[in-house]
């Protein structure tokens, strides 16, 4: 990392907009940190779980792999005519993914972190240290609403960094620069402050975050995700990667047990379908089918389209396949045509329509809720 001497000899634009570099860097350690800090706790707590929570032999369950081999899996090429192109049904993980993994594809750094070794975080908090209290000495922000508020949240930095007990230091030094024995919440009130610091400074200077620039929500990914036997959704050429992986997402949220793609529809291992799958469509199973397919092994084909049956009013079934449209197009006559229910959401406004993501993101918890308003809870994963 540039030194913060080095780096308040530049010209305040260049300073904030390379401190705002280091910050996400720093960010996307502390993550790390933080994920092997829980992963050290996890272990533990799995020690010390009664047998019921182990295999049949009384170890603790394994990762399985996918059929194909690796993390990811394998599509098919994509040729020949549209609806023609079937694939293999991904197993699903049956614990929780390798956090390195996981990190490689909600962090944008973090392969390169990964190769390397992980900063010292006692040298992250010194430079954290030298550069808040060098930006509260010689702000030098330009004239902003947003001024004095980026101020402050640089000032609640400094204070935090500074008071950070002798004890964690100490834990610190002892563990020659590794974070074992730390509390994890020093690392999420840490991350919050870097991270309000960063996009407040890049507000100012005018760069606007994109939705695959965010780093994945704090918290724990869950050993297992419920979900409910035999519902699925079936994503009919959606083009936008931002699509198909905010549409994993949500699926992986709301239960659903798997995602189907036709043979135009984005690749979930694009970058940016990564990045707003957030891991979703890791632990979520997916394969490429066909129309034809569908049909023949579907008996519940539900439509989402204008005009059809307020979701409102409709009795969802226990088991069924929901077909989403193109963003240009919507669903094709031959969707439609193999579709044993037409579904719809009430609009109020002018517009009259939704983004496709945001679309199945209102359906999915109307199925679920009707779901467990039918008494049918969900399964968990093994």
């Amino acid at each position: 990392m540039i030194t913060v001497k080095k780096l308040f000899t530049l010209e305040p634009k260049h300073r904030y907009r390379k401190a705002c570099q280091i910050l996400e860097l720093i960010e996307a350690n502390l993550r790390i940190m933080l994920e092997n800090t829980r992963a050290k706790v996890d272990q533990t707590q799995l020690r010390d779980r009664p047998l019921s929570h182990l295999s049949h032999d009384g170890n603790a369950p394994t990762q399985q792999p996918c059929q194909n081999g690796n993390q990811f899996g394998q599509i098919e090429q994509i040729g020949g005519q549209i609806g023609q192109i079937g694939g293999q049904i991904r197993d699903r993980p049956v614990n929780n993914f390798d956090i390195h993994a996981s990190m490689s594809i909600v962090m944008p750094q973090a392969e390169t972190i990964l190769d390397e070794k992980l900063h010292p975080l006692s040298e992250i908090l010194q430079w954290l240290k030298d550069f808040s209290s060098n930006c509260l000495l010689n702000p030098a922000l330009p004239e902003h609403v947003q001024r004095e508020s980026i101020i402050k949240i640089i000032e609640q930095l400094h204070e935090y960094v500074t008071n950070l007990s002798a004890e964690t230091l100490t834990i610190i030094k002892e563990n020659e620069g590794h974070t074992k024995g730390l509390d994890p919440t020093n690392f999420e009130a840490l991350i919050r402050l870097i991270n309000t610091s960063r996009h407040s400074i890049e507000n100012l200077y005018g760069k606007a975050s994109a939705d695959w620039d965010f780093f994945a929500p704090l918290g724990v990914f869950s050993q297992n995700r419920s979900f409910f036997p035999g519902m699925r959704v079936f994503l009919e050429d959606i083009r936008s990667p931002y699509n198909v992986g905010s549409i994993f997402r949500t699926a992986d949220a709301c239960g659903f047990e798997e995602v189907l793609l036709s043979g135009f529809t984005a690749d979930p291992q694009h970058a940016r379908a990564q990045r707003t799958a957030m891991g979703a469509h890791i632990v979520v199973p997916w394969r490429r089918i066909s129309l034809q397919e569908l049909a023949h092994e579907e008996h519940v084909i539900l439509g989402l389209e204008l005009g059809g049956t307020s979701i409102d009013s409709y009795t969802f079934p226990t088991k069924g396949t929901l077909l989403l449209g193109s963003e240009e197009l919507g669903l094709s006559p031959e969707a439609k045509a193999i579709c044993t229910d037409i579904i719809s959401i009430p609009m109020l406004g002018a517009k009259g329509s939704l983004n496709v993501s945001v679309a199945f993101g209102i359906v999915a918890n109307a199925w679920r809720l009707s779901l467990q308003m039918q008494g049918i809870l969900p399964v968990q994963s093994r």
